[in-house]
Formats: structure tokens, sequence, C-alpha cells
């Protein structure tokens, strides 16, 4: 594992890449942590916020095929530094505006950028390890987690010492541009893309239930990324200082399942990984729902982390690995289910806990991660059969 993450850090096309990772895990998580604040400010309940999140997911479902197109056209560092660029800067616009329809259009434009990023920084990430013959796209995620963690604590700290959600964000954004704009050297060194996968893809049959779990497995972390701090907060009436502590324990273990990934999965079968790692995770959301205090839920999403820490990696590798299934759409299936996963888990959560409470949106997600177990069962038993 130290061999890997030394080799990584000292090739800068990786390096690179993993910051722009790093970058949108910091905007995203920032933009959690504060969300609790956001909702006083407009006076929007659950419901609201689910709204707009459906809305940001399908700004993200809009852009992506434009995105493809892009990226087959322009060269790869280029388009990928200015995307992050572009997601950095519109992040703040949500912590500007002052009525809801604002805000609708806010997380719309967000959603697009998001859409537009989550495109260019994967291809970035492949066309190194392509180029270079390295694999980096484990650590990657990793560095994404890493950012989650810096991003999840950092702004409970200085919600807690009373800096505004806008104040916060303006600083945040202003270090990742500069850091990005002194690092446009190494952007534009990244190798062109030359995938031509199809931005979306319906399933086909053998693939199918790796797409299921796929779903499953982001509408519940989607859960945790939107919802945990909005869920200590106003369920379990958590300080300002621990609404962070649940997305960052989340990403912590996420971070070192994905950082010691390419050392375990092999020692253990990536078809018992994910089917042990969906289990955990249901175990995780379970205790976080169940319990009424902050700490045994933010230890109940610390477990969620570790569940999850390598699910959705594996199975981008297997879905491009199936006999009879062209890669691309393999991948391409994936990526889908990721989409739709957030898609249609972001208001769900929002409008079930505007009516029955938050503790009842978090079993949804843990009874979603326990149906992904299911199916990965399932589908180890057929592939047994079959041999």
């Amino acid at each position: 594992m130290l061999k890997l993450l030394k080799s990584f850090f000292l090739h800068p096309q990786s390096v690179i890449v993993g910051f722009g990772f790093t970058t949108l895990s910091l905007l995203m998580s920032t933009w959690a942590i504060r969300l609790p604040e956001l909702k006083i400010q407009l006076g929007i309940n659950d419901a609201q916020v689910g709204t707009a999140l459906l809305i940001l997911s399908i700004g993200s479902l809009i852009i992506s095929p434009f995105s493809t197109y892009i990226m087959d056209r322009y060269p790869t560092g280029k388009v990928t530094f200015v995307s992050v660029i572009i997601q950095s800067a519109i992040y703040i616009l949500p912590f500007l505006v002052q009525t809801y329809t604002a805000f609708l259009v806010a997380m719309f434009l967000v959603g697009l950028a998001m859409g537009f990023i989550n495109i260019t920084i994967n291809a970035s990430a492949a066309m190194v390890e392509k180029k270079y013959h390295r694999s980096i796209m484990s650590s990657c995620h990793g560095m994404f987690s890493i950012g989650a963690i810096i991003g999840s604590i950092g702004a409970g700290v200085i919600s807690e010492l009373g800096v505004s959600p806008l104040n916060h964000m303006i600083a945040l954004i202003a270090f990742l541009i500069i850091g990005n704009f002194f690092l446009r050297k190494t952007w534009f060194s990244l190798p062109n893309s030359d995938l031509k996968a199809p931005a979306f893809a319906i399933p086909t049959l053998p693939v199918l239930g790796f797409f299921s779990i796929a779903f499953c497995i982001v509408l519940a972390e989607m859960t945790i990324m939107d919802w945990s701090a909005v869920y200590l907060k106003d369920t379990l009436k958590s300080s300002a200082a621990l609404t962070g502590l649940g997305f960052a324990a989340f990403s912590t273990t996420m971070a070192i399942g994905r950082l010691s990934g390419d050392t375990i999965v092999p020692k253990i079968g990536k078809r018992k990984i994910i089917t042990i790692g969906c289990i955990l995770a249901s175990l995780g959301l379970g205790l976080a729902a169940f319990t009424t205090m902050p700490w045994m839920a933010i230890f109940g999403f610390a477990i969620t982390g570790i569940g999850m820490a390598t699910i959705i990696p594996i199975l981008y590798s297997l879905s491009a690995n199936m006999e009879n299934v062209n890669p691309g759409v393999g991948i391409a299936s994936i990526a889908t289910a990721c989409i739709s996963g957030g898609l249609i888990g972001r208001p769900i959560v929002g409008f079930v806990s505007n009516e029955m409470g938050m503790s009842v949106s978090m079993w949804i997600a843990s009874g979603f991660a326990l149906v992904a177990g299911g199916i990965a069962i399932s589908i180890g038993r057929k592939k047994t059969t079959k041999a």
C-alpha cells in the first residue's frame, strides 16, 4: 500500500488529477455541512431542499452527454482544468441567493458544473492510467474522500466559530481557484482522451445486477453526503462542531478503504467484498437511524464508509470486463446507475424527512444498502451455479 501511494504522489500527472478530486470534495462537503444554516437563511424545509437536490441532479444528467462531446474534441487537460475552475466558482451561487426560486436556479447551475467535472475528472484519471501504465483510480477516489474529511471537519469548526457560510465559501473558492491556476501547466500536460464510450447506456441483462447494486449504494451514499449534517443538527440536536463529524467519519473510513483497496480486494475477492460491504453499509445506516445519540450515529456513518469504500470502483471494473459486454457499455451503465441513484435518492430523503422525520429516511437508505447486498448474493450464487 505504501509503495503504491509513494508512486502516486511522486507522479505529477497522477497528483494533479487527485487534486482535482480533492477540489470537488472540498466544495461538496463544505456545502453539505453548511446546508442547515442555508435552510434557516432561506426559511425552507427538508422537502424544499429535496426538490433543490433533484434540480441539481437533473442539471448533472443534462450536461453529461455534452461533456463527453467536448472531451472528444479538445485537449483533456485544458478541459478538465476549466471544469475544475467552473465548478469552484459556481458553488458560490447557493450562498448568494435570497429567495427559494433563485436557490433552485443556483442548484441547477451547480448541477450542470458537477455533471461536467464528473466526466472530465474520471476521464483524466483513466487516460493517465492508460498512458503511464499505472493504477490511480482508487487513489484518486481516496483523494476525494480525504478532501471530504478536511472539508467536513473544517466546516463544522468554522461554523462553530461563527463565520458566515458566505464568507467561508468565498475563502475556500478563492484558495481552490488560485491553487489550480498555479498548477495549470501540470493540468495541461495530461494525455488526451480517446475514450469513445457513451455518456449513458441502458444496462444489458448481464450487467443489470451490477447496475442495480450501484443504484442502491449511490442512493444510500448521497443520503449521508447531503443529509448527515441536517440529521445530526435537526434530529439529534448536535452542536455545530459535531454536525460535520458524521460526513467526516464516513469519508475517513471511505478513504482508508479506498487507499488500501488494491491490496485487500485481491485477497478476499471482488464479489465477496461487494456483498460484505453492502451488509456493513446497511448495518451502519441502521445504527445511525436507530440511535438518539450523536456520537453513535457518527460511529454508524463510519461503519457505512468501511462498507461502501470499494463497491463502486469494483463495479466499474467488473462491468468493464464481462464476457460478451462492450467495456464502454459496461462502464457507461454503472455511470448511469450512479447518476440515477443520486437523481432519485436525493429528493426522496427530503420528502420523506419532511413527512415522517429524517430517521425514517436513514432507515430507507439502510434498506437500499441491504437490497444491494441481496442482489450481490444472488449474483454470486448464479456465478457459482454456472461454474
